[in-house]
């Protein structure tokens, strides 16, 4: 597995058409939740790729905020799922922010992932496309 960050610019025509296919097809394919994934925030992110070979079978964006940084748009591809490629992005991306407030909206299915990573829900279930979500959120790790 190979990590690679890029902002919106440094994508090339080839990398961002395989980020939008992998989120495709988990998010509105897989779980059928329709939902504005071109969004226009993708412009402003960090975007964080995991490539096995050159296959791309991770990716999470990166958004600064005024309070902090949101994660978001959290995909593995549905083969890898359960074989630490999750776990590699995210460990990746809170090595990165470690001086900033976290938060992000987690899948309630997901939740428990991220609440051993040190999230903490903000939030009561809501539903977002379909799919039910919390808010959760990590403190930054002040050195």
């Amino acid at each position: 597995m190979q990590t690679i960050w890029k902002s919106f610019e440094q994508l090339t025509t080839t990398e961002l058409y395989a980020v939008l296919s992998l989120r495709q097809a988990v998010f509105m394919l897989e779980q059928r939740s329709l939902y504005k994934d071109i969004d226009g925030t993708d412009l402003q992110a960090q975007h964080l790729l995991c490539y096995q070979n050159s296959t791309l079978i991770g990716c999470l964006r990166l958004l600064p905020k005024a309070d902090g940084i949101t994660v978001g748009r959290v995909v593995v591809a549905k083969p890898l799922r359960g074989q630490g490629v999750g776990l590699n992005l995210l460990n990746t991306a809170l090595e990165w922010i470690t001086a900033y407030p976290v938060c992000l909206s987690a899948q309630v299915d997901s939740q428990e992932f991220y609440a051993r990573l040190g999230f903490e829900v903000t939030s009561q279930p809501y539903d977002d496309a379909g799919v039910l979500h919390v808010d959760m959120y990590k403190k930054a790790k002040h050195s």
